[in-house]
């Protein structure tokens, strides 16, 4: 039986529009690391903070080794709460992600797919960058 070990992963935290605490980006940074349990093809995660009008907005891009992306986002009334939001979604996407990266001894492997996005998450994240971008 081969065992997989998370392993590190590289974690960017930006903020846009104000200053996010050092407790705030500690806290995420505590909860995102955990990540790696879900899915051990995680290489990179990408965090954007952000506040709009007192709603708070989480992005994050997960790089997987085969290089394909998963991105999601969630919109709350405060920065804890969409990180919340935004971790259950990941959670359940790189779960999804690394059951259809198994082989066919049922082995988890990275490089099953090639380069691409290939989730629904995606599309609807970059319908909403386009909306942002014409507002």
């Amino acid at each position: 039986m081969v065992k997989h070990y998370a392993r590190e992963v590289q974690i960017d935290i930006t903020s846009r529009h104000q200053r996010v605490s050092k407790r705030t980006r500690g806290f995420a940074h505590d909860r995102l690391e955990r990540l790696s349990r879900f899915n051990h093809c995680v290489s990179r995660i990408q965090l954007v903070l952000d506040e709009d009008h007192h709603e708070f907005l989480a992005e994050a891009i997960v790089h997987v080794d085969s290089r394909a992306l998963i991105v999601a986002f969630e919109v709350s009334g405060g920065y804890r709460a969409a990180l919340d939001g935004l971790l259950v979604k990941l959670e359940r996407l790189l779960t999804k992600d690394k059951e259809l990266r198994r082989d066919h001894r049922n082995q988890p492997r990275c490089d099953l797919f090639p380069a691409g996005p290939h989730f629904g998450e995606e599309m609807a994240y970059q319908e909403i960058l386009q909306g942002k971008m014409t507002a």
